[in-house]
């Protein structure tokens, strides 16, 4: 079966097809957690993670869900605070999700 995992880490979700763009499969990874350092969390620091389902809705919304917590729906932005992360030994540039899905 084919899977993307919309966030790094987590479950991953099962397509029938994958669209491809200028960084791969398109919807796969392009969402990270990412400590208040700045750097990307993994499932060998938090095994959890895995448990942190993703289910992708018409329109690019991402409802998450985790065993004893609320679904959140998060609705992903391309454009707003920008923040250096540190991805292995890379630095990149994310977009801040916003306070809501860091409370989650």
């Amino acid at each position: 079966s084919l899977h993307v995992y919309p966030v790094k880490g987590c479950a991953g979700v099962e397509v029938k097809r994958v669209e491809l763009d200028r960084f791969g499969a398109a919807g796969d990874r392009r969402l990270m957690i990412v400590d208040e350092r700045g750097s990307f969390v993994t499932q060998r620091q938090e095994p959890r993670m895995a448990l942190i389902r993703c289910r992708v809705v018409p329109g690019g919304t991402l409802e998450l869900e985790a065993p004893d917590t609320a679904p959140f729906v998060l609705r992903p932005v391309n454009a707003g605070k920008a923040k250096q992360v540190r991805v292995w030994d890379d630095q990149v540039e994310g977009i801040d999700q916003g306070d809501g899905v860091a409370a989650w």
